[in-house]
């Protein structure tokens, strides 16, 4: 079965998440990075999620699973050691038309997650499309060495400058133009080296626009730095 690749925005969502040990952990460290909402069921809490639940960066409903803990959620992630319940939450969800994810079990999920690697914003998935999460792990740790620290900085700086070239409105070729001559450049590789000084020299000396440069890189410093 062929898989749709896609990136959700999470921000403010409710998240369920059934189960509280290390797997869990995982998923819910993710779905907070993301911004969402979790709410955990759980007989019991690892030490971590413990944290978690004194800071109110989660929600615990309580040991055993209710379908009224449904109510509203958008995703539910099933973590749990008990094979049966885990079927058993799975079809109850999928009746109710939400998208679950029951680890270990990707004939009870209608949706998997993908292995990732992260450069700030910048985010490589990778799937095997369930056959082999070894096979997806070797090709994370193997793109994982390719791609640089500073990507992330260097997808900052393609925002915000992207914002200024199309606010010129010089039209879409010679839009495409400009930064199809930033991306593979020496300019990128000074942004990956977290060289913003030289990379500015650059801009200003060789590209075909006029901005202001300075309050673009200063923008990009005060971004960074706050990420």
């Amino acid at each position: 079965m062929a898989y749709y690749p896609l990136f959700l925005d999470l921000k403010g969502e409710k998240v369920l998440v059934v189960g509280g040990g290390r797997v869990a952990e995982r998923k819910i460290k993710g779905l907070l990075d993301a911004g969402a909402r979790v709410y955990v069921v759980a007989k019991e809490l690892s030490p971590s999620l413990k944290k978690l639940e004194a800071l109110s960066a989660i929600g615990y409903l309580g040991k055993d699973f209710d379908p009224a803990h449904l109510e509203g959620i958008r995703l539910l992630f099933v973590a749990t050691n008990d094979r049966e319940l885990n079927q058993s939450i799975s079809s109850f969800a999928k009746e109710k038309g939400l998208w679950v994810n029951v680890v270990d079990r990707p004939e009870l999920c209608n949706f998997i997650v993908p292995s990732s690697i992260r450069r700030g914003e910048v985010t490589v998935a990778i799937s095997s499309g369930r056959h082999s999460p070894a096979l997806s792990k070797f090709l994370r740790e193997r793109l994982e060495n390719l791609l640089p620290l500073g990507l992330g900085d260097f997808a900052l700086f393609m925002g915000l400058l992207r914002k200024r070239v199309l606010a010129l409105g010089l039209g879409s070729e010679k839009d495409k133009e400009i930064f199809q001559q930033i991306v593979g450049s020496d300019i990128m590789e000074r942004i990956l080296e977290g060289d913003f000084e030289s990379a500015k020299g650059i801009c200003k000396n060789r590209l075909p626009v006029e901005l202001d440069w300075d309050r673009l890189f200063e923008e990009l410093k005060l971004v960074t730095e706050k990420g």
